[in-house]
């Protein structure tokens, strides 16, 4: 009984906080310090509560994994560092395995989130514009910049597709190895 409520209230805290900082990541393109402070504080407290040191561990460890899966999705700037420690505060409350299998659902969410949010933003010409431009950067062998009324260009919020990715997670009845 106690494993259920435990697992009740940690998916229900997860997801408030997913919820607070899709919203303000659509409204002001930025995931708020104290947001993600508050989320790891209240995750590694929650699991300590919990279980003890062990829990702590388990939060340290799914704060871990959340930073290092992400480390180069920032540094080929996919994502913004907000991101990274919102899902850092996520692995404090949910630990490494279920962090892992959250982002990977995350980054293939962020797929079609990504795309809808171009197609409404520049269209069918603008993912054309963008797929022109990778065709002459590998043809040529250059970098060429995007322009801002190409899809590359674009700046995209990505807390919804990380959202999207735990609301899978622990909806949809999959066993993903490491979680039980």
């Amino acid at each position: 009984m106690a494993d259920i409520q435990y697992e009740t209230l940690q998916h229900i805290l997860v997801s408030a906080l997913f919820i607070i900082a899709v919203v303000t990541d659509l409204t002001t393109e930025k995931i708020p310090n104290l947001i993600v402070i508050l989320g790891l504080i209240t995750g590694i407290s929650f699991n300590g509560f919990y279980d003890g040191l062990a829990g702590f561990g388990t939060s340290l460890l799914g704060a871990l994994t959340a930073l290092l899966s992400l480390v180069w999705f920032y540094k080929k700037r996919i994502i913004g560092a907000g991101d990274i420690k919102l899902m850092m505060a996520i692995g404090s409350f949910v630990g490494p395995a279920m962090v892992f299998w959250s982002l990977c659902l995350g980054i293939a969410a962020g797929g079609v989130t990504t795309l809808a949010i171009a197609l409404y933003r520049v269209g069918w010409q603008g993912i054309k514009m963008t797929a022109e431009r990778y065709y002459q950067c590998l043809i040529t062998r250059t970098y060429f910049k995007p322009s801002l009324n190409e899809a590359a260009g674009l700046k995209v919020p990505y807390a919804p597709a990380l959202a999207i990715g735990w609301f899978i997670l622990i909806t949809v009845p999959i066993k993903f190895p490491g979680l039980n």
